[in-house]
């Protein structure tokens, strides 16, 4: 805990920094921030009536970014300006990995490398520029994983909610919403999860048979891991030896 809590006081003194160094090469407005920036300055205003037509995005980033900055003002006066209003994303960003974070820890137990697996996905060069920048994409992914983070834990009230938070943000979350569900049936312990997890187990098994391949399924009995994917790699280890 106290290494995470170290990583994720670096991460959001860099991301900061990084979006402070962007900010004074390029203080202007780039590419859809033309768009974006004035949305958001309408709302910071109370204009939440405005709308640009050539704007596809829904409210949602305009509306996180106007109530980020708004708290800020409480502590100390915050201008809505473009520094600012990117500033907003490199706020989001630690809390995308401290998000990533214990998405890893339930997935693979709590080992130490949860938080440089969580470092190693937060830092997809992507990731990393649109946080400096106002684009949806942060604010947007950010929801989704802890809509992906509340169905992997079986909250599925929760996950709801998240799903259709999301779709405030993009519209084509939709799309990622819904193969989100379909893989979480490969961890599910229900009987379509089940099903698809037999698929692996026949492959495997008529490729020992045969012996044109060899199948490394590993004994996890050893492993100190306790994650999910721990107890379905155990199962999975469990019933192949079943089956052979």
């Amino acid at each position: 805990m106290a290494k995470t809590r170290l990583i994720f006081g670096i991460v959001a003194a860099l991301s900061a920094t990084l979006a402070k160094f962007v900010h004074e090469i390029c203080p202007y407005p780039l590419i859809d921030e033309i768009f974006h920036i004035p949305a958001t300055q309408r709302y910071c205003e109370g204009n939440f009536a405005y709308w640009d037509p050539k704007i596809t995005t829904p409210p949602g980033p305009y509306l996180l970014a106007t109530g980020i900055l708004k708290f800020l003002n409480v502590f100390k006066p915050t201008e809505c300006d473009t520094k600012n209003i990117r500033m907003t994303n490199a706020f989001l960003f630690p809390i995308l990995f401290y998000v990533l974070t214990e998405f890893c820890a339930h997935l693979h137990g709590r080992p130490k490398s949860n938080s440089m697996r969580a470092l190693a996905v937060a830092t997809f060069p992507l990731t990393v520029t649109f946080s400096v920048l106002f684009y949806t994409d942060m604010s947007s992914l950010l929801v989704l994983l802890l809509f992906t983070s509340s169905l992997f834990r079986g909250n599925v009230v929760l996950a709801s909610l998240f799903a259709m938070l999301s779709l405030f943000f993009r519209q084509t979350n939709i799309v990622w919403l819904f193969f989100t569900s379909c893989i979480s049936f490969l961890f599910s312990n229900s009987t379509t999860g089940q099903a698809i997890r037999a698929i692996e187990f026949r492959v495997a098994i008529s490729d020992r048979q045969n012996r044109h391949f060899r199948i490394g399924v590993g004994n996890f009995s050893d492993r100190p891991e306790s994650g999910k994917i721990s107890q379905i790699r155990q199962a999975n280890h469990n019933q192949f030896n079943d089956a052979t």
